[in-house]
């Protein structure tokens, strides 16, 4: 008789979670696990791009079916779906004990390090936009958006709002065994896998082997359009809030010298939009902002409407990227 599983999000203390390091506070993108991609992925030295939001008629948030996933790939077997559990080091798979946990992180490594670098004209095939949780029914913690190239290659997106972690994933699908693994960042990676018939449901597992050993069971719930197509936007950096935001910022800077002006800056990114600004700055700025309102010597100046509209957008701007 299988002892009782332990609950998905479960696990010792101090295992480290996509975005931050036991006994620390997490960390800003960029510094763990390594450098910051963005929704569409990045290129840096030899890590190529994998997924692109505007690829042709390359839609992200589109649910893959089995049969078109099996046409894809190559693929004739019917589908296994995966319901990952874990308990006293083992991973089990529904009622059946699989392995162990360090064997089967082992195996999803390999599986993850099998991806093929893609030139930049690759075809994919969206496999979805997913929200990850230690448990169904809580709060989604991380969006996961990803994709296939006709090899088995897996890529696409992690993003963590709460942390303003953003980083490019890459992986790859074992036929064999119908499980896809892929990692997220390049240094310290965590490495997730699920079956590949996972995908086509609404709700599943996934697994997050964490470094220093710590495997979890976590749900994967698969994102409608109207809710994928909003992370689309905050990532890139195009939603309405941001360009009401950079607006405001460019008519408050006009009022100010350059001393004021660099005080109160607002991250490139705000204006650009071409990527999620950095959490990090944003708070940075949002504090400088609250001193300038907290001290009386700055009364004149935070009497300023262009003061006061920039502080109120800068506020909901971060609520909408953390929420």
């Amino acid at each position: 008789m299988r002892p009782e599983v332990r609950k998905p999000g479960l696990k010792p203390a101090g295992a480290i979670r996509p975005g931050g390091k036991p006994g620390e506070r997490p960390t800003r993108p960029g510094t763990w696990p390594a450098k910051p991609g963005d929704w569409r992925g990045y290129h840096q030295g030899d890590y190529h791009r994998h997924c692109h939001w505007r690829h042709g008629r390359y839609r992200p948030w589109a649910w893959v079916t089995w049969g078109a996933l099996c046409g894809w790939i190559g693929y004739s077997s019917a589908p296994e779906y995966y319901d990952y559990g874990v308990d006293d080091g083992y991973v089990y798979n529904g009622e059946t004990q699989v392995a162990p946990v360090d064997q089967y992180a082992q195996q999803a490594t390999e599986i993850a390090d099998a991806a093929q670098e893609q030139p930049e004209n690759a075809d994919w095939m969206p496999l979805g936009v997913f929200g990850i949780a230690p448990q169904q029914g809580q709060a989604v913690q991380a969006a996961l958006q990803l994709a296939s190239t006709k090899d088995g290659t897996i890529g696409g997106t992690y993003y963590n709002s709460a942390e303003g972690a953003m980083l490019s994933v890459a992986g790859s699908i074992d036929q064999q065994t119908q499980q896809a693994a892929w990692k997220v960042g390049e240094e310290d990676a965590v490495v997730m896998e699920t079956g590949i018939g996972n995908f086509t449901k609404d709700v599943s597992t996934i697994l997050l082997h964490f470094p220093g050993g710590v495997t979890e069971s976590w749900v994967m719930t698969r994102m409608d359009q109207q809710t994928a197509k909003k992370m689309e936007d905050i990532v890139e950096g195009n939603t309405e809030l941001r360009k009401k935001l950079a607006e405001s910022a460019r008519k408050l800077e006009g009022k100010l010298d350059d001393q004021w002006r660099s005080y109160l800056a607002l991250p490139e990114q705000v204006f650009e939009g071409d990527n999620v600004p950095d959490i990090g700055d944003l708070h940075t700025a949002q504090r400088h902002f609250d001193l300038v309102k907290a001290n009386d010597q700055c009364r004149e100046m935070a009497e300023l409407p262009e003061f006061k509209q920039t502080r109120d957008l800068l506020a909901q701007y971060i609520k909408e990227l953390t929420s």
